[in-house]
């Protein structure tokens, strides 16, 4: 049954339906004319907004790529100038831009400071006490000698820290071997320990090596190539100076800055026969006139468990040699080095490189028994073997009592260490077999040191 009310009731509905069929269809309509109007569809995971910026993005540095600035700070000035109505999308975005002023006022600010120079410690100069706690030592070693009578002498200087930022003792030697006016050999050697309080250490920041150690009985003074070292003690007195240099670098690349915190003690050869002067004296024997000198540095945790020490000199040669027995960790390792200049030309041996060996037969002073030692290196070098052979030795009572030497405790002379003004010294180079020079030093230093 349709009635009037359920007739109109019938056709309101169906053009309520039409309405919405229409609304719906110009909605759509609508929807796709800004598709049409909307960039391409950014991929999965970006916004239509994020897009256009990156498409705005891209025309930029198209723009940019045509008219390269050659200025960054008016590239950066120019990006912001153009994108300073847009919104930024990322947090990153705006991290950069502050990272990349950041660095450009930084840039700036080092540029405007005044260039000072840079500042290193030279090898020859003390590297202080560490501020941490554990040991320390700087130690030098002057020895003059006398190409005309024989004579020689040497001084050592010596200063311990077990840290904190502070030295504890200081040590003095003095030793000399003087020719007597009735033409005997007098040997003379004392020792003095010193507490902080009496001592001081300057060390002044400028090219080269510069620093002042005064104690009661003398100083050290060193400032670039001049070396002055004078001090009297109970029975002896030695003035040695000298201004030239020959620096030697004996531990090779073990020596970088990468693998020297391996070695317990460094070892520096300042200058191994530069002219000088000395004035010694000794009892009734005096030594006043020119001189070679030889000068090194040592410094480090402590001296090795044992060594041996060699240093001669004459006219047109010089020869300095050191090994020792090295504690490194649970390793124990006995190293050699060796410098064997021969008119101008210089043979270097350093056991830690894998083309060079050494073999030692050594017998310390003892029961009136002469001190000796014997040592050959060999080395190959450049497509040649080179081979040096050294054998010293000097009566036992040519050697000093012992002597204080650093440990990781201070300065101890138990074992100590004991040393001979009067040794003699034979040295033979040869080449593939072939001598190339043999000779023998005499009033050479030889010096035992430690256990084994």
């Amino acid at each position: 049954r349709q009635g009037p009310q359920a007739g109109e009731h019938s056709a309101g509905a169906e053009a309520s339906r039409l309405g919405a069929f229409d609304g719906s269809r110009r909605r759509r309509g609508c929807h796709a004319e800004r598709q049409v109007a909307a960039p391409p569809r950014a991929p999965r995971g970006y916004s239509a907004e994020r897009a256009l910026q990156r498409r705005r993005h891209q025309e930029r540095k198209a723009h940019h790529a045509d008219q390269p600035h050659t200025n960054i700070v008016a590239r950066l000035h120019h990006r912001d100038r153009d994108a300073v109505d847009e919104p930024r999308w990322t947090n990153g975005c705006a991290v950069r831009n502050m990272s990349s002023w950041l660095l450009i006022c930084l840039a700036t600010a080092a540029a405007l400071q005044p260039k000072q120079p840079r500042l290193r410690t030279a090898p020859f100069e003390p590297r202080g006490a560490p501020r941490l706690r554990r040991p320390h030592f700087d130690g030098w070693c002057a020895r003059a000698t006398d190409q005309k009578t024989g004579a020689s002498s040497s001084i050592i200087v010596g200063c311990f820290s077990p840290g904190r930022g502070r030295y504890a003792k200081h040590l003095v030697i003095v030793a000399a071997r003087l020719r007597a006016p009735d033409g005997s050999w007098v040997d003379r050697v004392d020792q003095q320990l010193y507490d902080d309080c009496e001592c001081s250490l300057t060390v002044t920041k400028a090219k080269g090596p510069n620093f002042r150690f005064e104690a009661p009985s003398g100083f050290l003074q060193v400032a670039g190539s001049e070396l002055r070292a004078k001090f009297e003690l109970d029975g002896v007195a030695s003035d040695i100076a000298t201004h030239t240099t020959t620096p030697w670098r004996p531990e090779g690349w073990l020596g970088s800055r990468y693998t020297r915190w391996l070695l317990p003690c460094r070892y520096e050869v300042q200058c191994t026969r530069s002219p000088g002067a000395a004035d010694v004296a000794g009892g009734d024997a005096t030594w006043r006139g020119d001189a070679l000198v030889h000068a090194e540095a040592q410094y480090g945790s402590a001296f090795p468990r044992a060594w041996r020490w060699i240093q001669a000199t004459d006219e047109e040669t010089t020869l300095v040699a050191t090994g020792g027995l090295f504690v490194i960790g649970p390793v124990t390792t006995r190293t050699w080095l060796c410098r064997y200049e021969v008119a101008g030309e210089v043979w270097s041996f350093r056991t830690t490189d894998p083309r060079t060996s050494a073999t030692e037969e050594s017998a310390p002073p003892r029961d009136d028994r002469p001190g000796t030692l014997r040592v050959v290196f060999r080395r190959k070098f450049r497509g040649e073997t080179r081979t040096l052979e050294l054998a010293a030795t000097a009566p036992e009572a040519t050697f000093s009592t012992p002597l204080y030497v650093p440990t990781r405790t201070g300065f101890a002379r138990n074992p100590g260490s004991r040393e001979s003004f009067a040794a003699s010294v034979t040295a033979t180079a040869s080449v593939e077999g072939a001598i190339v020079d043999e000779r023998t030093f005499e009033g050479a230093c030889l010096e035992f040191g430690g256990v084994e």
